[in-house]
C-alpha cells in the first residue's frame, strides 16, 4: 500500500514579503469607512494593496514620448540630474575610501558635469560610434 505523501506544515509559500504596519486610530477608521464603501467588502490586507497599487500606477505612469533633445532639455532638467549625480558622489565620498569608490565618485563627478554642459545625446563630442 503506497504511503500517503506528507504535506508541509504552515502557509504554504507565495511570492510577497510581509510587513508590519502600524497605523493611528482615525487613519483604520477611514480605511475601515473606505471598505465598507464595497461591495464585496475587501479585507483590510486586500483593501490596502489595492490603495497602493491604484497609488502607484498614477506615481508610476510614464511619461508620453517628448520632442526634446538633450541638447534642448530644460536647464532645470539638465541641473537636477547634475544635482543628483553629485548627491551619489558625496555619498561615496563619505564612506571609507578605496580605489573603487574613488572611481566611482570621480565618475558621478563627470557625469554631473556632462550633464550640467549637456554634452549628452547621439551628436555628443567622445561618443563611440
Amino acid at each position: 500500500m503506497p504511503e500517503k505523501e506528507k504535506r508541509p506544515r504552515g502557509r504554504p509559500p507565495v511570492n510577497s514579503t510581509p510587513i508590519n504596519l502600524r497605523l493611528p486610530p482615525d487613519l483604520l477608521a477611514q480605511i475601515d469607512a473606505e471598505r465598507a464603501k464595497l461591495d464585496p467588502e475587501p479585507t483590510r490586507p486586500e483593501f490596502i494593496r489595492q490603495v497602493l497599487e491604484e497609488r502607484i500606477s498614477i506615481v508610476i505612469e510614464p511619461l508620453p514620448p517628448s520632442a526634446e533633445t538633450p541638447e534642448t532639455a530644460p536647464t532645470w532638467i539638465r541641473e537636477a540630474a547634475a544635482r543628483f549625480l553629485l548627491l551619489g558622489a558625496r555619498l561615496i565620498r563619505g564612506r571609507k575610501m578605496n580605489a573603487v569608490r574613488r572611481t566611482q565618485a570621480e565618475f558621478y563627478e563627470r557625469l554631473a558635469e556632462i550633464a550640467r554642459k549637456g554634452e549628452v545625446g547621439p551628436d555628443s563630442p567622445g561618443r563611440d560610434g
